[in-house]
């Protein structure tokens, strides 16, 4: 069955998506499990630790990453060398996981995910969760070799690095959070939400000190932000991260020192349930933008009557 460049576009996307955001979940688990690891004695195995649970979401979590590079690399292999022989196609395959710097780099994300998930174990060891939390970032790091970040300089391979990671600490935290504030209440859970809401700040630090260099590469001045695909994809994850931040502010600043009061725990649920929510749509929109050209190498074609000239600006 030979697809049809939409379809095989669509399927390319779909296994990018699920590879990232599997990742992204599979850091952010392992971060909050060594975050709230020293309350464990205090508040108990069932709230803090939650072994079963976790442990069964890290696993599950690597399966779908795992299943996502198996279907992303015959995909991306069609995409750059289409082959109609099975044999043909699975011989490219090898050179491309091989040979190339996107294959090399995906076996490398795989392989350090599976080192995440073995040391971390059982979840009883934080010295073991904090080397799983260090092996999962440098998988979810690697994401810069993967995108338009690969042909680019160190610098801004590291700064993507830096931003990917960070959306990790934050946005794929959010539902691990979530179930532990499920189990528990009172002081205990603003303790929790508070030491969290720490992470958060310094990821969206991060997130917004990374983003002013790669959207002056990628995206270029006003044409590009407005006259390109790239542009209007990189405003719309604007958007997205701009709500995020409000709903995180929400929960800083609102729910978080009355969170001992029921009606503020419920509502902290639901509006870590929205930003989870937020962050996924955020996700979707940063994956299409891997896929599209930068708005700083294409020509823009400007939707306005008025074009601003800043030639004169002095």
């Amino acid at each position: 069955m030979t697809l049809s460049e939409a379809e095989l576009d669509l399927l390319l996307r779909s296994a990018r998506a699920l590879n990232l955001i599997s990742a992204l979940s599979l850091f952010g688990t392992a971060l909050v499990a060594a975050v709230t690891a020293p309350f464990a004695e205090r508040f108990g195995d069932s709230a803090i630790r939650q072994p079963v649970q976790f442990t069964t979401m890290l696993r599950a979590t690597l399966l779908v990453n795992l299943v996502a590079a198996v279907l992303w690399l015959p995909l991306q292999t069609l995409r750059v060398a289409a082959a109609d022989d099975p044999r043909a196609l699975a011989e490219l395959i090898g050179q491309v996981l091989v040979s190339t710097t996107f294959g090399q780099t995906l076996l490398l994300r795989s392989l350090a995910l599976i080192v995440a998930i073995v040391l971390a174990g059982h979840m009883d060891s934080r010295r073991r969760l904090i080397a799983a939390v260090l092996a999962a970032g440098l998988g979810l790091g690697l994401q810069a070799r993967l995108g338009h970040a690969a042909a680019a300089d160190a610098a801004l391979g590291a700064a993507t690095a830096l931003h990917v990671v960070a959306a990790g600490a934050w946005i794929g935290g959010l539902v691990p959070l979530a179930l532990i504030l499920v189990r528990t209440s009172g002081p205990d859970a603003v303790l929790i939400a508070r030491r969290f809401s720490l992470v958060g700040i310094a990821a969206v630090t991060v997130i917004l000190g990374s983003a002013a260099p790669l959207a002056w590469t990628w995206i270029g001045n006003l044409g590009g932000w407005f006259g390109t695909d790239y542009g209007l994809w990189a405003i719309a994850k604007l958007v997205g991260l701009l709500l995020l931040l409000l709903l995180a502010a929400l929960n800083r600043v609102a729910l978080t020192p009355r969170l001992a009061a029921p009606a503020a725990h419920t509502a902290m649920l639901v509006s870590i349930g929205l930003e989870a929510i937020m962050g996924l749509a955020v996700i979707i929109a940063a994956v299409h933008l891997a896929t599209l050209p930068p708005g700083a190498h294409e020509k823009p074609q400007w939707p306005f009557p008025v074009r601003p000239d800043l030639r004169r600006i002095d």
